[in-house]
């Protein structure tokens, strides 16, 4: 089974990738970043630096892993940083579903 993590690098996705790999261990595992500096966990098979906002860059991702479950975790969560900025982070968690669903 091919799995695709977005916001891979974030505490929720190092615990779902664990999980996986424990309870399925053949499973392949493709993780999403926003920033190279990001860590990449150890168990994931391949990791993409992306922007999700870039619907041509998720449709190619999409196509080129051709994942058969997605879970989406990529968000922008940050309390404080929802206030300074809500449309930022309206933009960000919006249109990054948005892109993943129409590609």
């Amino acid at each position: 089974m091919r799995v695709l993590i977005t916001g891979a690098g974030g505490f929720v996705g190092g615990h779902l990738i664990t999980h996986l790999k424990a309870a399925q261990p053949t499973v392949v595992l493709h993780g999403t970043r926003l920033f190279e500096s990001e860590p990449t966990h150890h168990l994931l098979d391949n990791s993409t630096v992306i922007d999700l906002k870039q619907y041509a860059h998720v449709k190619q991702l999409l196509e080129d892993f051709r994942p058969e479950q997605i879970y989406h975790l990529a968000a922008q969560a940050f309390v404080p940083r929802s206030f300074e900025d809500p449309w930022e982070t309206l933009e960000n968690n919006i249109l990054s579903q948005l892109n993943i669903i129409r590609a």
